[in-house]
């Protein structure tokens, strides 16, 4: 009977949510010239033939995402009958699903209370809203982000190769999407090669002779393995999940490169340019932070402002609309009780881990944009959802944000 009370309240979000999404939404279609380049060469796949090697342009002006959203949105229209809210709709019905996901994520990690306030959250985000009803390429992350998250924590937590092979096959999706889903490879593959690594070592000669004492891991008390190598970096992570081997990792990063061949084989023709200034590109802005490559990086007091601006800003957006610092107090209250109180459950581990590294990624490029931080939105919610889940004033609140977020959603993106 609980469960069926849980799944009766997922309906009814799901429901307040697709009408949040839908409202109004032929006349109040946002549109910008961005918009209409996409539709144009979306078009001339179905019309003409013409399959882009490279999708829109990114932030960085010379460097192309893959071509992945121009596909889509050409099956979508032909599918649509070229019906001018065909890919609106579209991305409406996916972001709406994303709210299915996310409670679906929150019940693998947490519980089913968490799972129902999540997806609350989430339906009624002003962030998640504006931007599903923005028909761009960006907006189809937070589905796909939110199903590479459930593909992630199922190969960890069962152990299981096939959802780390899904988990690769969406981030060559998600990279197409935005640049920024870069730091989730980093996550991915920091994490496999590093255990990789230590099972190369434990499986050694050495770590096959019989242990009567092994030796405890101080700080989440699991054995060590037999290696002479210890990476702390990334201890969050070290939970006692499946470790895998190079052969394996091998394969998740051509499913990953599956989804480019396109964006491969265009690049190829110029003898790999983007991607080979892609990569110099990298050491280059990092070091620029301090002044090595370039002075006009560098980290200086307005930038740090304006990132502070920028994060209280999305957190508004995403949890509370009418102050944005109260959604910054909710949070960050969020995520002391995760450290102090929970920091030996795996799954806050594994959340505050990827919350960690992300938050630091999108800090090095000083200057971004709100949409910079839509693949950590599933997150930031669930962090909140499962800390006000906790205790029945907690409720209350997580209902009140709702509340106070879809009137103002009404009173801005409605009018």
């Amino acid at each position: 009977m609980l469960l069926k009370g849980y799944l009766f309240s997922l309906i009814f979000i799901f429901t307040l949510g697709v009408f949040l999404r839908l409202y109004k939404l032929s006349p109040l279609l946002p549109s910008a010239s961005d918009e209409g380049r996409d539709l144009q060469i979306s078009q001339n796949i179905i019309k003409e033939g013409r399959f882009p090697s490279f999708g829109p342009p990114s932030s960085l002006g010379w460097m192309r995402l893959g071509p992945f959203s121009y596909y889509l949105w050409a099956a979508i229209l032909y599918i649509g009958n070229f019906h001018p809210l065909a890919i609106p709709i579209f991305i409406v019905f996916l972001d709406s699903v994303a709210i299915v996901l996310l409670f679906y994520l929150a019940l693998l990690i947490f519980d089913a209370k968490t799972a129902v306030l999540a997806s609350l959250l989430f339906a009624t985000s002003t962030y998640a809203v504006f931007h599903s009803r923005t028909p761009i390429h960006t907006s189809l992350v937070p589905f796909f982000v939110s199903l590479f998250y459930v593909f992630f924590w199922k190969f960890m937590e069962k152990k299981a190769d096939k959802y780390f092979y899904l988990s690769c096959f969406l981030l060559g999706i998600l990279l197409q999407l935005h640049l920024s889903t870069v730091i989730l490879v980093f996550i991915l593959f920091l994490f496999s090669f590093r255990t990789s690594i230590k099972t190369a070592f434990s499986e050694g000669p050495a770590a096959r002779q019989p242990q009567k004492h092994p030796q405890r891991n101080p700080v989440f008390g699991a054995p060590r393995l037999a290696s002479p190598i210890h990476f702390s970096v990334l201890e969050s992570f070290d939970i006692g999940f499946k470790r895998l081997n190079f052969a394996k990792i091998g394969k998740g990063i051509m499913l990953l490169t599956l989804p480019f061949i396109p964006f491969i084989l265009g690049d190829l023709r110029t003898y790999l340019f983007m991607t080979g200034r892609f990569l110099i590109w990298i050491p280059y802005r990092i070091f620029s932070l301090i002044g090595i490559t370039t002075s006009k990086n560098m980290v200086t007091t307005e930038k740090l402002v304006g990132m502070g601006n920028l994060l209280l800003k999305t957190l508004r957006e995403m949890v509370f609309m009418p102050n944005g610092w109260i959604a910054f107090i909710i949070f960050s209250i969020s995520i002391i009780f995760l450290i102090v109180r929970k920091r030996s459950d795996k799954s806050v581990r594994f959340l505050l881990g990827i919350l960690g590294i992300s938050f630091a990624g999108i800090f090095l490029h000083l200057q971004p944009a709100d949409h910079y931080f839509s693949f950590l939105m599933p997150l930031v919610i669930l962090t909140i959802a499962y800390f006000l889940s906790l205790r029945k004033i907690g409720i209350v609140i997580a209902v009140l944000l709702s509340v106070f977020n879809s009137y103002f959603i009404f009173l801005t993106i409605f009018q």
